[in-house]
């Protein structure tokens, strides 16, 4: 009786981050495991963490509002580590057709990927791998926590606006793109660096005018935002 008053469990939505053309049986996504006091797990990450190999998982698909983009589009990517599993899906898609001929190398792809500290990126050595071999024209791993590589504490925003020549350039592209994954708010920082430092610190635009060409550039897929709570 008490089950059947009980609320239902909201569904979680996890971005896939791996691509059919590298193993069609395979699907892999990013969960981070939520922890808190006197012992709490979170219910689907305590899940995910509790399965074996064999273990049955219900799921149901989700359109997304990010999509793999065309090697000849200016790209910025923007995400948390936990929210790198999109990007990672189409970094991957894109490297594979590449190796078959199918697809050219995209000239202009970067990804701005934010981080507590260096242990939790996840990915790293595929990142840098894919810098290497000039599938990302740059790799901005931003650490909040500590200092890496001699370069202070950043969150993903501050390395936007230090490398506000390749947010401008994506925008500035006919068909140029500016993708963010992550929490929402995660998202209203980025909108805060296009709008405030972009548009109206370098640009020199009307604050309602910069508002108004960020609002536009979102309902013509120039900005694509997947964010969460």
């Amino acid at each position: 009786e008490f089950m059947e008053i009980c609320p239902k469990l909201h569904p979680r939505y996890y971005s896939v981050a791996s691509s059919m053309e590298n193993d069609p049986r395979l699907v892999s996504f990013v969960a981070k495991k939520i922890e808190g006091k006197a012992g709490f797990v979170g219910t689907a990450s305590g899940y995910f963490e509790r399965s074996h190999i064999g273990s049955q998982i219900c799921f149901q698909f989700a359109t997304l509002a990010l999509k793999c983009p065309s090697p000849s589009q200016a790209v910025v990517m923007v995400c948390t580590s936990s929210a790198i599993g999109p990007f990672r899906s189409f970094l991957r898609y894109t490297l594979n057709k590449m190796k078959l001929g199918v697809l050219t190398k995209p000239e202009n792809w970067h990804l701005f990927c934010g981080c507590r500290v260096e242990k939790d990126t996840l990915f790293a050595d595929e990142l840098r791998y894919l810098e290497q071999v000039g599938l990302l024209k740059s790799l901005n791993l931003c650490y909040s926590g500590e200092e890496v590589n001699g370069r202070p504490k950043e969150h993903v925003q501050d390395r936007l606006r230090s490398e506000a020549k390749i947010l401008l350039g994506a925008i500035r592209s006919s068909d140029g793109v500016l993708m963010i994954a992550g929490p929402k708010r995660l998202a209203v920082e980025v909108r805060e660096v296009v709008v405030g430092h972009l548009f109206v610190g370098q640009e020199r635009m009307e604050p309602q005018d910069a508002s108004d060409l960020h609002d536009g550039l979102i309902e013509t897929g120039r900005i694509c935002v997947e964010a969460w709570n």
